[in-house]
């Protein structure tokens, strides 16, 4: 067994050198800022607020560079003095095998990161992602795959935990807040080391992370009650170009679960897809074509520099491109495949909550107005679809989108077919031709 202690000496991360990494600095927490946001031009507040604030971006934001560029640094045995130089309590483990971890304290809170897949490194590939064990976590009740478990449980996990707990200590007045971060196959011991801590109730924000959470058993369908999904946060880039999202987090591995807020992002936009709450698309929407640390690096620094915040995340906005009505704010992704607020009076529908005034009459399939009948002139079927209570059939009635009108009730002496045909709602005559409205009495 390797020595608890071993950090990186003899290391093999230089496996790594693909991903660009420069020499090591802080610059990249005084990341700008949208110059055109106001308090005034701020978004508005939507559900869920207390997930989309600047605090909360900020700590993603430290989180995804942990995660996605300092635990890929191909020189990070080299560097390790430089980073510990800018950061409090920075500290790296590394197996020689196929996991990295890395420390630090950033603004007052102990962060600790995860290194997800190294590609062509087959201990990961294989022993770690598909590997179809359980492992059971501690005195929890929670069941987790065990490429993760072994992720976490590494030989030098000793020497990290000690020196995390110096990190908690390190706070006046308390214990620092902990920020648990990981991303693709990083997230699956991200969420072992939520269970560990578990006592400190840890903010937990995976980027395209792996699912790594079983069942309690066969007939209890729930995950263990030792995780707070509250506190987890699993973001998953998209590709408005491809019309693509990252295929990872929503791969079938061995029945087991994700947990936690769901959160699309695209570098311009988030979009909050509700929390345990998993939304089935077409297969084809995945790819993994945009899983890669990179991606996720530059679309979390796009993001962040150009949110004004509060930052709104109740689906994408109108004009954004989608699959399923539940990617839309609007509720309604069209045909095309565009989210939308909603269609205007007389054009095509199928549901109520396609159009802007929330009413489609379905016997013509066409949005009515804000009052929610149809106008005159509109297409109709029935009295009842029209305002004024009249539906003026044409030479086909049995085809409504040809035709059939609705139109203002008649007056007195004016020709007739019909009683609603009327204001006096009475048509009289004897014939089925030359019949006039009448006087009421």
């Amino acid at each position: 067994m390797k020595n608890d202690n071993r950090l990186l000496e003899n290391s093999t991360i230089d496996r790594d050198h693909w991903i660009f990494h420069t020499e090591p600095s802080n610059d990249w927490l005084n990341a700008g800022r949208n110059p055109q946001c106001t308090s005034e031009a701020q978004n508005s507040i939507r559900n869920p607020s207390t997930i989309l604030n600047e605090e909360f971006l900020r700590k993603a934001y430290i989180s995804e560079y942990l995660s996605g560029t300092v635990c890929y640094d191909g020189g990070l045995l080299n560097n390790l003095p430089k980073y510990q130089d800018l950061y409090e309590h920075f500290m790296a483990w590394d197996d020689g095998v196929d996991d990295v971890t890395v420390m630090a304290k950033i603004e007052g809170m102990c962060y600790v990161a995860f290194r997800g897949t190294s590609y062509f490194n087959i201990n990961d590939l294989v022993f770690q992602n598909l590997n179809p064990t359980v492992a059971n976590v501690g005195d929890t009740n929670c069941y987790i795959r065990k490429g993760y478990y072994d992720a976490y449980y590494t030989p030098y996990v000793n020497d990290f935990e000690r020196r995390m707990q110096l990190c908690l200590n390190s706070c006046k007045g308390g214990t620092c807040p902990l920020v648990i971060t990981g991303g693709s196959q990083g997230a699956g011991p991200a969420v072992v080391a939520s269970i560990v801590y578990r006592h400190l109730d840890p903010t937990v924000i995976t980027w395209g992370g792996v699912r790594a959470l079983y069942r309690i058993s066969p007939i209890d369908a729930s995950v263990c009650q030792d995780v707070n999904p509250q506190n987890h946060y699993r973001f998953v880039i998209t590709d408005s170009t491809l019309r693509l999202i990252d295929f990872i987090p929503y791969q079938w591995a061995f029945f087991s679960q994700q947990i936690g807020h769901e959160i699309l992002f695209d570098g311009n936009d988030m979009n909050y897809m509700g929390i345990n709450n998993p939304v089935k698309r077409n297969p084809l929407t995945y790819s993994l074509l945009v899983h890669s640390p990179c991606n996720y690096d530059a679309k979390t620094r796009q993001l962040y520099e150009n949110s004004c915040f509060p930052v709104p995340a109740s689906g994408w906005k109108d004009g954004h491109w989608c699959k399923t009505d539940e990617d839309c704010e609007s509720a309604f992704c069209t045909d095309l495949g565009f989210c939308n607020a909603g269609f205007d009076a007389g054009e095509r529908c199928r549901r109520d909550e396609q159009c802007v005034s929330k009413t489609c009459i379905q016997s013509v399939s066409e949005c009515a107005p804000y009052h929610g009948k149809m106008n005159e002139g509109m297409h109709c079927r029935d009295d009842e679809d029209c305002a004024s209570g009249r539906c003026e059939q044409g030479l086909f009635g049995w085809l409504p989108l040809v035709d059939s009108v609705c139109a203002p009730q008649l007056d007195t002496g004016e020709e007739c077919n019909e009683d609603s045909d009327c204001k006096s709602n009475v048509c009289g005559g004897f014939l089925l031709w030359g019949r006039r409205c009448w006087p009421q009495d």
